[in-house]
């Protein structure tokens, strides 16, 4: 990769359990796959040069009730986009799957990390492989 391409890729090396209490954390991608120039420092990325950047991360879900989970990309502390997830089928514990994308404007020196929460309890769930993971890198 040519210098300044910002690339990266990581998966979560365990699970991670969100409480209602916590409010919207940051989620933990912490098992690096490729990550040239140490980008992705401390489950956040500090973006080295301003252009327009494209970021996936997705990860499996464990619950057992009726819930809302929340993704988000967070860009300096500020939300930049969400995706809500809604179960209405309570019972048994069911696994599903969250994804989000975003293009986006970025500064460098920006700061940008995945996030989560969830009206009752939300396993994320991680153990090495590719159900869980986080890639970015810059379109131009």
């Amino acid at each position: 990769l040519p210098t300044g391409s910002q690339y990266f890729r990581y998966w979560k090396s365990q699970d991670q359990v969100l409480d209602i209490s916590q409010g919207i954390v940051k989620v933990v991608f912490d098992v690096e796959k490729e990550d040239p120039e140490n980008q992705w420092i401390n489950s956040e990325w500090t973006v080295g040069v301003t252009g327009i950047y494209h970021i996936d991360a997705w990860w499996r879900i464990t619950e057992n009730a009726i819930v809302d989970h929340d993704m988000k990309v967070m860009v300096n502390g500020g939300e930049h986009k969400q995706l809500s997830y809604t179960d209405y089928q309570s019972g048994t514990q069911k696994l599903h799957s969250m994804q989000i994308s975003d293009d986006m404007m970025l500064n460098a020196g920006d700061k940008v990390y995945i996030a989560a929460g969830s009206e009752s309890q939300l396993r994320i769930g991680g153990n090495s492989n590719a159900l869980a993971g986080v890639v970015g890198y810059r379109l131009r």
